[in-house]
């Protein structure tokens, strides 16, 4: 009985709705959130020979959406956060595709933009049990949610991520499997 106005963590809520391209919007404050899993060791090897790495984030942004982001290094199990990827109250941030009055992208003002992120022997010692990489972020349309964009089906967002290491490998304290004479 009575009024039930409030949502639970059981609510559901389906909506279904048809998009039509180009398609104007403006929106401010967006928050997006996921979690990745991530087995480190798999990709580098032993971290304890890692002296220090540097993981490089290559986008460019065809999207009129600006985004502000921040990663967190986890475990899922206990919901521990280890460390993150920028330092605590920094942010990430990609710049939104520049548009004309119109809201139509600017092809000529197209960049590639670069984050590079510096990994220690110490914060590689913090992570080194994380299982999961937990991403944070924010999304405005272009000067913060203040203009109406266009969006077309054929802009996007690429990225490639690469990473170097400097290993310290002493042979003598390797596992190697044992030949026979």
């Amino acid at each position: 009985g009575g009024p039930q106005n409030f949502l639970l963590d059981t609510s559901k809520m389906i909506i279904v709705s048809e998009v039509i391209l180009p398609m104007w919007l403006q929106t401010g404050g967006y928050m997006l959130e996921d979690t990745m899993a991530l087995d480190l060791a798999s990709v580098i090897g032993n971290l304890s020979m890692v002296e220090r790495a540097e993981l490089t984030i290559d986008m460019t942004n065809e999207l009129p959406l600006e985004v502000r982001f921040q990663g967190y290094f986890m475990d899922t199990i206990t919901n521990i956060v280890y460390d993150s990827l920028f330092d605590e109250g920094t942010l990430a941030f990609l710049e939104s595709a520049h548009v004309d009055a119109e809201g139509n992208l600017v092809q000529s003002q197209l960049e590639e933009y670069s984050i590079v992120i510096e990994i220690s022997a110490e914060e590689f010692d913090n992570i080194s049990n994380a299982n999961a990489l937990w991403f944070k972020a924010d999304a405005s349309t272009t000067d913060n949610g203040l203009t109406y964009v266009k969006f077309y089906s054929h802009y996007e967002l690429s990225y490639q991520v690469s990473m170097a290491a400097d290993f310290s490998i002493n042979t003598s304290e390797l596992e190697l499997p044992q030949t026979e004479k």
